[in-house]
């Protein structure tokens, strides 16, 4: 394995963990907003209904507290519909990402052509041909006493080969991806779209990665701001309690 391999592996392994800690807070904090609006719900239906009973408020006290409690619920049900599209495409980054390095590791090794340049020389080429193709010739004329104009005919000649066998192995290559993702296209209903982003692993969804972190963001103040508005309300109700305790 070389050292890109490694560290991608190592990258992999890291978010993986971090990955299923997310999981876990997710579901942790999941739970509190529901606690937090379902109490909200609970709050505001008693308000309506025993407000005046529980002790002599002020119409615009309870219209406050029901405000309160009101924002709590929008702020909780806008939290979990963030958490819920940050998951989403989160999920679809890392699907993406997992079979890069899949591909990246268990993949099998295809020797591709590389592209000639015009500082390679003609036993360059001819090392080539065993490198990418392995193919040894072994019945080559003699080139000790070859001209270098001659050398170069030469290097034309066995160029043009090899570029034949590249494209040959192009095209065979690329008739069994297509395959594939035909076979994809006619069992999943995949888009073209779609079959581009499998054909081409390396790159992510560029609109993926600039919304997560600004969803990520936005997840995190609405959590607080579901919180930070629900204890409000309860400070609120609490300090009335004692100011109507204190007065009686």
């Amino acid at each position: 394995m070389n050292l890109s391999k490694y560290l991608l592996s190592t990258s992999f392994q890291i978010i993986s963990r971090n990955r299923d800690n997310f999981y876990k807070i997710s579901d942790q904090s999941d739970k509190i907003i529901v606690w937090l609006v379902g109490f909200s719900i609970a709050i505001i239906a008693l308000l309506l209904s025993k407000g005046n009973l529980l002790f002599p408020l002020s119409l615009n006290y309870l219209t406050a507290l029901i405000l309160i409690y009101s924002f709590t619920i929008v702020f909780g049900i806008l939290y979990r519909i963030s958490m819920y599209l940050t998951q989403l495409i989160e999920n679809r980054l890392f699907v993406n990402f997992e079979g890069y390095i899949f591909n990246l590791l268990n993949g099998p090794k295809i020797d591709m052509p590389r592209k000639l340049k015009e500082t390679d020389t003609y036993f360059d080429i001819i090392q080539y041909f065993k490198e990418d193709f392995r193919l040894e010739f072994n019945d080559l004329p003699p080139t000790e006493n070859l001209s270098p104009e001659v050398l170069h005919v030469f290097k034309q000649i066995v160029a043009v080969f090899y570029n034949k066998l590249s494209l040959s192995l192009n095209k065979a290559l690329n008739e069994e991806i297509e395959q594939v993702a035909q076979v994809l296209k006619h069992h999943f209903g995949y888009s073209e779209k779609m079959l581009d982003r499998l054909r081409n692993l390396k790159q992510p969804y560029k609109f993926s990665k600039k919304i997560i972190w600004v969803l990520m963001s936005i997840t995190h103040i609405l959590f607080l701001a579901t919180v930070s508005v629900f204890l409000s309300g309860v400070i609120l109700f609490i300090i009335k309690v004692i100011q109507f305790k204190i007065c009686s």
